[in-house]
């Protein structure tokens, strides 16, 4: 097997069920392409968390770090600094990786030649899912006027293009543009950081493959109609 590491999954942790935890990592080493977890935990973690780490301490890929808590976008950002795969992607810490379909983002990143590459994610609520897709089929976001259009499906609450999961991010890429989570959001955090790098981005992929679990439930975000979101977004992005 190659020592590059292909792709870093970024998980970060705060006050998350253990079980839930132990969910995400067993999807991540579904992965069948060299990897690296790096677990953040916003803040030091409890005794049961610790143990469901303990748990995966046989697996060299996987690795934790602590920060003092400050929120989800700096654990995020310690992740992307401390991430050395070709790759970047980000896992919350409730949800799971679909591991065949990474690996396939991965290879279609690298043969189309992209800075970012959507996939399909899963909303699942008690059994049941739905599927989120862009299109239904491959296609590459590049020029002035395709990564305009990748823009704009940014901004609509329901493509679900905004989200940072669900993707992988050329990691130099990110470092070079200096691409970060703002650390002074509390909401749409995710939003700004995909505009953010989709606008200094000169090429973006979709491929049609499930890649991404999310577990619904009371508080998620996405169970919520903001009336007020693309307002919010405006204010966010001036200068």
């Amino acid at each position: 097997m190659s020592n590059v590491i292909e792709v870093s999954v970024v998980i970060p942790v705060y006050r998350t069920d253990p079980v839930k935890l132990q969910a995400a990592l067993k999807s991540v080493i579904a992965l069948q392409i060299p990897y690296e977890c790096i677990v953040v935990f916003d803040g030091k973690p409890d005794a049961a968390l610790s143990a469901i780490m303990d748990e995966f301490s046989g697996n060299r890929c996987i690795r934790a770090l602590t920060i003092t808590h400050a929120g989800v976008s700096a654990a995020r950002n310690a992740g992307i600094e401390a991430a050395q795969g070709r790759w970047l992607t980000f896992l919350d810490a409730d949800d799971r990786l679909i591991g065949e379909g990474v690996n396939a983002l991965v290879y279609f990143g690298e043969s189309v030649g992209c800075q970012i590459v959507q996939g399909v994610y899963l909303k699942e609520s008690s059994g049941l899912y739905e599927r989120c897709a862009l299109t239904d089929s491959t296609h590459l976001y590049a020029g002035e006027q395709g990564i305009a259009d990748f823009l704009a499906a940014t901004l609509e609450v329901d493509r679900g293009v905004a989200l940072a999961w669900s993707k992988i991010y050329d990691r130099g890429f990110i470092i070079d543009s200096g691409v970060r989570f703002d650390t002074a959001l509390s909401v749409d955090e995710d939003t700004l950081f995909v505009f953010d790098a989709v606008a200094k981005a000169g090429a973006i992929g979709f491929n049609p493959v499930d890649a991404y679990a999310y577990q619904r439930h009371e508080e998620s975000q996405v169970m919520t109609f903001h009336e007020d979101y693309a307002a919010r977004v405006r204010v966010a992005l001036a200068p």
